[in-house]
């Protein structure tokens, strides 16, 4: 995973599970990890951007997972995929997982690793979703933008 971000997706019962390529990165805490990241956009019939939402008779109250892939431009006729998931229990994050997809260019690689590094340091913990107001992490303004739409985008799944 570039930027030494974590990634994680979890399958859940009777859900489809995407093509994905299995990776071995380091948690904040130097343990190992193993995080299987999607290959492609995981498209689902609501979100042709990929968030999954929990599966039919799993109740909202449950800390789960939500994932959100978002397909931005950038300069030069580039474009750049993030991968977002959020553990979300009663509206409120529990935990935040930011990956994305090798970079097209090398400056957008430069920002997608800021963003990243930047992301860390920012408490999402114990936020309501519905309430993630974010500009210009690490200057990555794009990024930042696609990131929020991935949030907006679990919001909706997670109060459906």
């Amino acid at each position: 995973v570039a930027g030494g971000g974590i990634a994680l997706y979890i399958s859940t019962q009777n859900a489809v599970t995407p093509d994905v390529k299995q990776t071995r990165t380091r948690a904040s805490a130097g343990r190992e990890t193993t995080a299987r990241v999607p290959e492609k956009p995981v498209p689902s019939k609501d979100s042709p951007n990929g968030a999954v939402a929990p599966p039919m008779g799993v109740s909202k109250k449950s800390n789960l997972p939500y994932l959100s892939n978002v397909i931005y431009k950038v300069p030069e006729n580039g474009q750049e995929t993030i991968h977002v998931l959020l553990f979300v229990k009663e509206g409120i994050i529990q935990d935040v997982r930011f990956t994305f997809d090798p970079a097209s260019k090398r400056q957008s690689g430069e920002y997608l690793n800021a963003f990243n590094k930047a992301l860390a340091g920012v408490n999402l913990k114990g936020q309501k979703v519905s309430e993630v107001s974010l500009s210009r992490i690490g200057g990555a303004s794009l990024t930042t933008d696609a990131f929020m739409k991935a949030v907006a985008e679990i919001n909706v799944k997670a109060n459906s």
